[in-house]
């Protein structure tokens, strides 16, 4: 297994920071096919952590051999939520590109903060055409096949499989 970590201080460019160092570790991990999405996922976990917890952010990754799972962990409380926003809105659809890009994604609550994480599988993209790919964010654009998110849990996880996205609780 394969893990590493890194803390970011709440500077909106630090996401840039954090991106670098995703695309860095997965580089040296031997996972080219992975860095894109864990790229796009952190950018918007980093984003989210700056912007709605307006703290500090640690990235973490762990690679077991077949999947990654990145964790962006913040201090605050709030959870995360998808957002459903006009089609002309210019926010509001990172989390659901998350979803799109990873086989499931979800946040683990504390009393000091939250992590929010996602996995993605090897190869997935790369079993993936383009225009499987192309309708993938389009679907995040206008809010299609997302799970609602977790109410009054400390955590929750998102689950892509099937026709349905289940939600489940633990």
């Amino acid at each position: 297994m394969l893990e590493a970590s890194c803390d970011f201080s709440g500077d909106p460019e630090n996401v840039r920071a954090a991106r670098r160092f995703v695309s860095e570790t997965a580089e040296s991990w031997g996972l080219g096919d992975l860095a894109w999405p864990l790229v796009q996922i952190v950018s918007e976990l980093a984003s989210n952590a700056i912007i709605h917890a307006g703290t500090g952010f640690v990235v973490r990754l762990v690679h077991d051999g077949e999947s990654t799972r990145i964790e962006v962990l913040d201090g605050s409380v709030r959870r995360a939520q998808p957002r459903r926003y006009e089609l002309d809105a210019t926010t509001g659809r990172g989390l659901r590109l998350v979803h799109n890009l990873s086989r499931e994604w979800g946040a683990l609550g504390s009393s000091k903060g939250k992590t929010v994480w996602a996995v993605v599988d090897s190869g997935s993209l790369l079993d993936t055409d383009a225009e499987d790919l192309a309708e993938s964010f389009l679907g995040a654009l206008d809010g299609d096949d997302v799970a609602e998110p977790p109410t009054n849990l400390k955590q929750g996880r998102h689950r892509r499989g099937g026709s349905d996205n289940e939600l489940l609780a633990a």
